[in-house]
């Protein structure tokens, strides 16, 4: 929810600070301005569902469980927070676009530098987006997904 919430808040800064040059290619435009609402929308789908989750847990009975919390999570919160994870596992990769596009806005009235800042900004960007989906989010996405995944201890 915290990190939904910021990389939401970072994303509408971008689309609210960015100085848009007025020749800008309107393809860009439109594309940068979709890509940066997409990202607002998911981080804040993510992080609504998640403290709603948090307000449903912290209101469960812990003292009179007439409800196993097994049970409760799994009737009341998994599906939730299952797309809450996947709003956010949408959004970064979609961040990251939006840090890709931004060098292009930020550079298109540099003449001089305008290809190569723009491109070893989106350089980046894509080799943040490789590094996601190559370790981060193969590791985690099946584990946390999965109703039956749990961690278990050897030494017990």
């Amino acid at each position: 929810s915290n990190q939904s919430a910021l990389i939401a808040g970072f994303s509408m800064v971008v689309l609210v600070e960015v100085q848009i040059p007025k020749n800008m290619n309107p393809v860009l435009l439109v594309t940068f301005g979709c890509t940066t609402a997409a990202v607002v929308g998911l981080m804040l789908t993510a992080m609504l569902n998640s403290t709603f989750m948090l307000v449903a847990i912290l209101r469960y009975d812990c003292v009179q469980r007439e409800v196993p919390f097994a049970k409760f999570w799994r009737t009341r919160c998994e599906s939730d927070w299952k797309f809450a994870l996947r709003a956010f596992a949408y959004g970064v990769p979609l961040f990251l676009c939006v840090l890709a596009q931004i060098g292009w806005v930020v550079f298109w009235e540099h003449q001089s530098a305008r290809y190569i800042a723009s491109s070893l900004v989106t350089l980046v960007a894509m080799c943040t987006i490789i590094i996601w989906f190559a370790h981060t989010e193969r590791k985690w996405r099946d584990f946390l997904l999965r109703s039956d995944a749990k961690l278990v201890n050897t030494d017990v």
